[in-house]
């Protein structure tokens, strides 16, 4: 018998991206704990047409930046996943970070920086606390 996973998603609800100032969305999760990989899953929306349409995500996980594939990925013990999404090729004018946790949220640490020209947007920079849980069931 199979152990069932427990998953917990967390939403930035809705984030106005007007006049496309951020180009990029870069989201960051670290992992602090130094014994064990954390799975997780990071989703963005598109939300420019009142209604949710995925966008492309590109993750860099770990020292070596290994390349994900869209799913869900292994963060390792004590290392950082970065991943980053174009906005502005998506003319997301609003838009929606979801992080799925597998099994547990322990010793996982997020943030997510709206930046153009590699420099912070105003109002799109969200700390972990940003975050609120929702129930997609």
């Amino acid at each position: 018998m199979s152990k069932k996973t427990k998953k917990i998603v967390k939403s930035s609800g809705i984030i106005g991206n007007y006049n496309l100032q951020a180009i990029v969305l870069d989201v960051e999760l670290v992992n602090l704990d130094p014994d064990d990989s954390r799975k997780v899953l990071v989703e963005v929306f598109n939300w420019s047409d009142q209604i949710p349409v995925a966008l492309l995500v590109e993750s860099f996980n770990g020292p070596n930046n290994i390349l994900g594939d869209g799913g869900p990925i292994e963060i390792e013990p004590n290392t950082v996943c970065g991943f980053i999404i174009r906005l502005r090729d998506n003319q997301a004018f609003a838009y929606e970070i979801r992080i799925t946790f597998f099994d547990t949220t322990e010793d996982v640490i997020a943030s997510s920086h709206g930046l153009r020209n590699f420099e912070n947007v105003v109002g799109q920079t969200l700390r972990h606390e940003d975050f609120s849980v929702v129930e997609l069931d």
